[in-house]
């Protein structure tokens, strides 16, 4: 009878034992995800700067920070949300002429993942599955058997980058209102690649960098 009793009381730890590994597990698939998610948001915000690069490369060096280039928007700097500046903003893509484009399109709400979706807000940022990716479905509820995953770009500021102030002097571009805007002076654009996440646990993943209008 005590060997018996013995024996179950092992079981149950054991079982224990291997339900808590197995949600650890779980836990570090969901934050591996999230920082592969952060970094893709990186690439992809490179991935806008070079497209503007090459297909403006005999223009100005400011166009190489506009938010798409896939639309011609060099006419025109003063239009609104052609720049890259503070605030938030999501990726998506874009086909034109047979070719796929990612740009940045700006979202006001704040991105809050605590304890459950959040508000329709929130949606803007999701990530749906779609074969063996994830990307954007703004104001769909992402589906997915590993946890609901977040992603927002967060511009700090856009910085006109010159030896005489130190660390730059920031520049209103989206809005057009700063007459530094149209000029060929390196920029310099300073971001956050935000994830969030809720699944078997609840997590946050911020990636940041920079991008310049020069490729140096």
């Amino acid at each position: 009878m005590v060997i018996v009793v013995l024996i179950g009381l092992w079981l149950i730890t054991v079982i224990e034992a291997l339900k808590n590994s197995n949600t650890y597990l779980q836990k570090t698939r969901q934050k591996i995800i999230a920082i592969n998610l952060a970094r893709e948001g990186m690439e992809q915000m490179i991935n806008i700067r070079n497209t503007n690069r090459q297909k403006r490369a005999g223009e100005k060096e400011e166009t190489r920070l506009k938010l798409n280039p896939s639309i011609d928007e060099s006419s025109d700097w003063l239009q609104n949300d052609l720049w890259f500046g503070s605030g938030n903003y999501i990726i998506l893509t874009t086909t034109m002429d047979n070719q796929q484009y990612f740009y940045a399109s700006g979202v006001n709400q704040p991105l809050i993942i605590d304890n459950g979706i959040g508000n329709t807000g929130n949606l803007k940022y999701s990530l749906c599955e779609t074969g063996w990716k994830r990307s954007g479905c703004p104001g769909q509820i992402p589906q997915s058997t590993e946890g609901y995953f977040f992603r927002k770009i967060e511009g700090k500021w856009l910085f006109k980058k010159e030896s005489s102030t130190t660390g730059g002097e920031p520049i209103n571009c989206p809005t057009g209102e700063d007459t530094n805007c149209s000029t060929s002076s390196a920029k310099e654009f300073r971001f956050c690649s935000i994830v969030e996440y809720i699944g078997n646990g609840v997590g946050k993943v911020e990636l940041c960098s920079v991008l310049t209008n020069f490729e140096k």
